[in-house]
Parts: C-alpha cells; structure tokens; sequence
C-alpha cells in the first residue's frame, strides 16, 4: 500500500519535512541541473544476470524488474519516444531505484514524462503518469543515499524546458507538478526552491491550482489530472 509521508518502508527510512538525510544536498549546493543530468546520464554500468543481494524494496508503482538494467536500456526507443521508450525508463528507474541510486531513477521518471503517449495508448491503463512513482521515492530515499534537491531539480527542468523538442508545454505542467509533489513531503528549509534564479529571471512559479488547469489543456490523458490529484492527496 502507498505510504503517505512519515511512512516507513522496510530498508528505507522516509525524507520528512525537518529531516535532514546524510549527504543530501544542502540549501547551498547545486541541485540536479543539467550538467549534473548529462554526467548521471552518460555514465556507463554494466548489466548483471540478476540483481544484486544488497538492494532495497521495489515501488510498487512501476514495473517489476529481476535484472540489474544498463543505463542504456532506453536508449534504442529514444528517437521514437513513444510507448516503449516510456515503459524502458520506467523499468530502468526501478533497477536504478533498487540499486540505491534514486537521482538517478528520479531522472529516467523525468524522461518517461517526456514520452509521446497518443489518447487512446492502452500503455497508461497499467502504467499511468508516474506521479505516484515520484512521490514514493522522495518519500521512501534510504538515508545516506544521494537524491540532490528534487525540488531545486524540477524548478530548473520546468523553467529550462527545450522548447523545440514535442509537447513542451505538457512536459513543463509535469515538471512544475512534479515541484509541488517534492514541496508536500520535502523539507523547505533543507529543499529549497533556487531563490536566485527566481530573483534573477523574475521567475513566477504556477500553484497546484494552475498546474492543474495546465495538464486539463495540454494533456490527451483525460485522467491525468486525476493521477497527479491522487498523488498530491497522498503526500498531505
């Protein structure tokens, strides 16, 4: 069953607000930007037949895997970006989550979110929009594990999305709910937001409620909304 925040996961202990776990980022460290993406995301790992003994439970929320993945197993459906591009990260973001690397696995949720799922994919019936999937690892992140500043993280991906690339309009909704979702279970004294960048760029960051509104405009998903309302319903 989903944990709300505080919960405890057996070989996890959970990030609460006022809790500060070892080796997370501090208010004044870099958070996940994106030359910390590109470095998580070029590094190369081999695969192993199975998964190695010292590994901490599985989400229930994604895929189930019985290998440890290479950090490439996506990477052939990327041009596509579709369905199998979007089921490839998730089982990547599990095998990464397994193995006590969760900015990583954060980091393949985002590009699952950046998947091209038309309306009527069956895909999202089993595997909806990971928003659950996000909040259980910012709940569940063992301490001593490197997660960065989620929040810090999707302030720079909403507000540096590459426009060029589809839906740029979709992704920066997931990305800005995404914020919202690390805020309700995240310390703001220890995650905070990048008070620079808001300062220097006269950054306005959208409420829940116009995010809401955003993923109702811009998503095909008629139960998108709802997937990141039950979310942010288990995070309070």
């Amino acid at each position: 069953m989903f944990g709300k925040a505080g919960d405890h996961n057996p070989g996890g202990t959970a990030i609460r607000k006022n809790t500060t776990p070892i080796q997370m980022l501090r208010n004044d460290d870099v958070g996940l930007d994106s030359k910390t993406r590109s470095f998580c995301l070029s590094s190369s790992h081999s695969s192993s037949p199975i998964m190695p003994q010292q590994t901490i439970p599985a989400c229930p929320h994604l895929p189930q895997v019985t290998r440890q993945l290479r950090i490439t197993h996506a990477r052939e459906h990327r041009t596509a970006c579709r369905e199998a591009y979007y089921i490839a990260c998730l089982e990547l973001a599990q095998s990464l989550w397994q193995n006590k690397r969760p900015a990583q696995a954060i980091l393949q949720l985002d590009k699952a979110m950046m998947a091209n799922i038309p309306a009527n994919s069956t895909t999202l019936d089993t595997h909806p929009i990971p928003y659950r999937a996000m909040l259980w690892f910012m709940i569940n992140t063992p301490t001593g594990s490197f997660v960065g500043n989620p929040v810090r993280h999707f302030q720079h991906l909403a507000s540096r999305m590459n426009l060029k690339q589809p839906q740029p309009e979709l992704r920066t909704a997931r990305a800005w709910a995404c914020l919202h979702l690390a805020e309700s279970v995240l310390s703001h004294e220890d995650y905070p937001r990048d008070q620079r960048q808001l300062n220097k760029e006269n950054l306005e960051i959208p409420n829940r409620y116009a995010v809401k509104a955003a993923l109702i405009e811009r998503s095909p998903h008629q139960l998108e909304k709802t997937w990141f309302e039950l979310a942010m319903s288990l995070a309070v």
